[in-house]
């Protein structure tokens, strides 16, 4: 059996254009004392680059932890919980455009840089995204 790759899906974000994707992964987690094999912590990842530009991609990762939850049980859905809980379907262009903007915004030159921006925990991001 093949897996098929996601496709990737072009975006426009202030007259530039964008390849971006949203993927679920498992990150293998450090074994505990007690049960002496690593576990699997679910992350939804976004993951996006100035078309042309692949070596320097942006990639968010969200991971599953304490009051924040990812991809379950809607792939590309990232939540917080608690009184002021945030939700966020990374899988919707106005949610990508905003995380594209913000990386610009803080730093990320992807047509000039090299180097890939990677965040490993996304979810201080959510506050700043246009959620409905």
């Amino acid at each position: 059996m093949s897996l098929r790759k996601k496709p990737l899906r072009r975006i426009l974000v202030e007259g530039k254009a964008y390849l971006w994707k949203v993927n679920h992964d498992h990150k293998v987690l450090p074994p505990e004392p007690t049960h002496g094999s690593g576990a699997h912590g679910c992350r939804e990842v976004f993951t996006a680059f100035l078309e042309g530009h692949s070596a320097s991609p942006l990639r968010i990762r969200f991971p599953d932890g304490p009051g924040q939850s990812s991809g379950y049980p809607a792939a590309g859905v990232v939540w917080t919980s608690g009184p002021a809980g945030l939700t966020a379907n990374l899988n919707t262009p106005r949610i990508a455009a905003a995380l594209i903007r913000l990386a610009v915004s803080r730093g990320w030159n992807p047509g000039q840089s090299r180097t890939p921006l990677i965040v490993d925990d996304g979810f201080f991001l959510l506050k700043e995204l246009p959620l409905e």
